[in-house]
């Protein structure tokens, strides 16, 4: 989907991208300006990061489709991170004006913030049960740790996916809504009378709108796959639940594999798994007593250490 999604994009950018090269060409008033570096403002300078950063993109993903090369998948992450950030920062320094005027309500926006604060932390608190009862199918409420952790982890994950969500709903109205704009900025200039805006403003502000949608869906669909988000659950389930060594319920000691104690005399155990993470398993526990022996001896170690502490 990401694939397809930007092609399209490029397409779109290239043809707009190519037209605008030659409407500035045809102009010395408008090539020189460009040339003036310093006298650009914010949303030039905004708008210049994000070109180069798309331009970057599309560059890489056509020598890897001709030559078969493919980028790191931690530097094609921060490219696309980087690609992202820099479109939301651009529409953010575009519409700054009408941003200015929504955080001037600080009333309805603190009510907001907690209502959905309240959400996203009841919400995490229900699907972290949920995880932890399908991947290790032991008892959630047995392992309190695990359930802080992931609850933790669920709130800025289910976050982005409502942003993601509410995007892809918003980035529909919101384009054609710029191109409306732009079109009546078009018809002004043409009765003289002179537009906010240059018009590669609004076509670049069209472009970072798809641009942003597309690849902040497909990260956030790609991080709710089941591949993607399994192996590094059992690894943060293991290390937050369980902390004892096996020898605690007398089984060898196993580099890795840790146990946890449950109710009824049982325990749980967390095998460490290199396709999985961990491999999770119940099992009766009888944890070993001192004899009574050892028992003599660390009162009689306990009574001598108070008398020299007096």
């Amino acid at each position: 989907m990401l694939e397809i999604s930007l092609v399209l994009v490029f397409i779109f950018a290239t043809s707009t991208l190519l037209g605008h090269i030659a409407h500035v060409s045809a102009s010395p008033e408008k090539l020189a300006w460009y040339m003036k570096v310093k006298e650009w403002k914010a949303h030039n300078y905004s708008m210049a990061f994000f070109i180069v950063f798309i331009a970057i993109l599309f560059i890489l993903m056509g020598i890897s489709k001709v030559t078969e090369w493919k980028l790191p998948t931690s530097q094609a992450l921060s490219l696309l991170i980087a690609t992202g950030l820099s479109a939301l920062f651009y529409l953010g320094i575009m519409g700054r004006t009408y941003i200015a005027k929504i955080v001037a309500h600080k009333g309805p926006l603190k009510a907001v913030g907690g209502i959905l604060t309240v959400c996203f932390v009841t919400a995490s608190k229900i699907i972290s049960v949920m995880v932890i009862a399908e991947i290790t199918k032991l008892p959630p409420q047995e392992l309190p740790g695990a359930q802080l952790l992931l609850t933790l982890i669920l709130q800025p994950v289910l976050g982005l996916a409502v942003i993601s969500l509410l995007l892809g709903y918003v980035s529909i109205p919101a384009t054609f809504g710029t191109m409306e704009w732009w079109i009546y900025q078009e018809i002004k200039t043409n009765k003289g009378v002179q537009p906010t805006f240059l018009t590669g403003s609004y076509v670049c502000a069209m472009l970072a709108i798809v641009t942003s949608t597309v690849i902040l869906i497909t990260m956030t669909s790609s991080m709710l796959n089941q591949s993607f988000y399994e192996k590094r659950l059992r690894i943060a389930i293991a290390h937050s639940a369980f902390h004892l060594p096996p020898s605690y319920c007398g089984l060898p000691d196993v580099e890795g594999a840790a146990i946890t104690p449950l109710r009824y005399r049982r325990a749980a155990l967390a095998m460490p798994d290199q396709d999985k993470g961990y491999i999770f398993s119940s099992l009766s526990c009888e944890p070993k007593l001192e004899s009574k022996q050892e028992l003599a001896t660390l009162l009689t170690a306990i009574k001598l250490n108070t008398n020299v502490t007096k």
